[in-house]
């Protein structure tokens, strides 16, 4: 693989492998794991991170296998998914719910040009949020409970 990738792509990666392998030899460097083996000293999680991190020094197979097994997916704290910030722009606004139904129609004619559709089905069909119940007459209410 080293032959059909770009010296420069070959080093940016290795870099990245090299400082998380280093990483790890921080981070388990002094005392006993859960198991209770010994774990390095710091003097040689020193050598051995020097070791790691000095490029002329071939990765061995089995830090790129341990690379490989890192999850590289991590949960955003910060995501919000696309329909939250569709119902969040809403904020139960009847008005905007109905228009955003009306395009929401629109478009799915104009991208999926459906053959047969229900009898009676039109785009402009008022949009119904929910039954209302006896003596709850607030268009606010149907809002909430769509």
């Amino acid at each position: 693989w080293r032959g059909t990738m770009p010296e420069d792509k070959i080093e940016s990666h290795e870099k990245v492998v090299r400082r998380y392998l280093a990483g790890i030899v921080n981070a388990r460097c002094c005392g006993k794991n859960e198991d209770g083996d010994k774990i390095m000293m710091k003097d040689e999680a020193q050598e051995h991170k020097k070791r790691i991190l000095d490029r002329s020094v071939p990765l061995t197979k089995q830090q790129l296998q341990k690379a490989c097994s890192v999850n590289y997916r991590v949960k955003n704290p910060h995501y919000i998914s696309g329909s939250e910030l569709v119902v969040r722009s809403l904020r139960g606004d009847a008005k905007k719910i109905e228009k955003f139904v009306v395009d929401w129609r629109k478009h799915f004619i104009e991208t999926v040009n459906p053959k047969f559709m229900p009898v009676g089905w039109c785009v402009d069909n008022p949009v119904v949020c929910g039954r209302q119940d006896e003596g709850t007459s607030s268009e606010a209410d149907c809002v909430k409970r769509w």
